[in-house]
């Protein structure tokens, strides 16, 4: 049987784009466009019976076996028919079932979906803690009993800021948007300082990952345009262009960040006063540094509800110690929080081993 040959550069396509699943169709759609527009809905890709469909799978075997994963799938298509398809591989490492075409495949961000999997086992997994011990707070001092609920539109009108999208992003929870602003303010202020660090000791994965953390909080609070700025150096810095492109970049993103950061501490609520640490309830203190201790032993995410919930006494009682604590917390890294905390309260004579 005659088939249909794909043309070279078609083909070199389709290997070009087995790695972009989720363009593949707007991509090979755009290849030739159609004769007369139409207004319609568009219709899945299908495979026209009468007429040969290029095999694939002899371009995607030794790609696959190069990057030494399961199975790959590609297909290609013209306007709303599939002109070339093919698979190569297994269904599931290990096993000798083949993968076909009719097999269900994901298009898209892997890691989203496996992110969104191991977050549903945890729940799954992790019985929420039973409290068992009421730690006494300094309720005058503390953050959330202090201050009424104040609303997220404070920040409206600041320049570079959209407050509404911003919102949306966190499901119109306003208390969640402030909590956001106050991280965002306390942990990028120095980012470019940080990031400018990186770079002069070529410590270049460091200086893209601060970027591109910079450019994702900026995202999620609604700063589009310092995002944008963020991004443009990350690629920069991925691109290892010349020192002084970088610090060029870098220059605009720290003026953005300082005018945005200034104006959104101005506007936020003010915090409660710091408290003596002559006035810290030594009892009270220990309890809740036992307490902590254990739940950052145990791994347990309840401790940075614990640790904000506290901040004000465990500000006063270990000062400057207290920003390291909270920062590992904030990063996850439970050794080191814990670490931090024994030594802290070793200092003023608590055990909490």
């Amino acid at each position: 049987m005659n088939r249909t040959r794909v043309p070279r550069a078609i083909r070199r396509t389709a290997v070009t784009l087995i790695l972009l699943g989720p363009i593949i169709a707007p991509v090979a759609a755009r290849a030739e466009p159609p004769a007369t527009p139409s207004a319609a809905p568009a219709k899945p890709a299908r495979a026209n019976p009468d007429v040969a469909v290029e095999d694939l799978a002899p371009l995607l075997a030794p790609i696959r076996a190069k990057h030494d994963v399961p199975a790959l799938c590609a297909a290609l298509l013209r306007h709303d028919r599939v002109v070339a398809i093919g698979v190569d591989g297994v269904r599931r490492r290990g096993d000798a079932t083949k993968a076909t075409t009719d097999d269900l495949w994901h298009l898209g961000s892997c890691t989203k979906s496996m992110t969104a999997t191991l977050v549903a086992k945890l729940v799954q997994w992790v019985r929420p803690r039973v409290e068992r011990l009421p730690v006494a707070t300094i309720a005058a001092a503390g953050r959330d009993a202090a201050r009424q609920p104040v609303s997220a539109h404070v920040l409206d009108g600041i320049p570079g800021l959209d407050v509404k999208l911003g919102l949306h992003l966190v499901m119109d929870r306003d208390a969640l948007y402030l909590s956001i602003m106050e991280k965002f303010v306390e942990g990028q202020a120095d980012a470019p300082a940080r990031i400018g660090a990186a770079i002069a000791a070529a410590d270049w994965p460091t200086a893209e990952r601060e970027a591109h953390t910079l450019k994702g909080v900026s995202a999620q609070i609604g700063a589009g345009d310092l995002r944008g700025m963020a991004e443009q150096l990350e690629r920069a810095i991925r691109g290892r262009e010349p020192v002084a492109r970088l610090d060029e970049l870098r220059a605009g993103v720290a003026a953005a960040l300082g005018s945005l950061i200034g104006a959104i501490a101005e506007r936020l609520p003010k915090a409660a006063p710091v408290v003596a640490a002559s006035s810290v309830d030594p009892a009270a203190l220990r309890e809740l540094c036992v307490r902590l201790a254990g739940l950052l032993r145990d791994d347990d995410f309840a401790s940075g509800k614990l640790l904000g919930d506290n901040a004000a006494m465990l500000r006063a009682a270990f000062g400057d110690r207290y920003r390291e604590i909270s920062e590992a917390v904030r990063q996850y890294d439970f050794a080191i929080a814990l670490d931090r905390l024994e030594r802290a309260a070793e200092s003023l004579g608590i055990a909490v081993r």
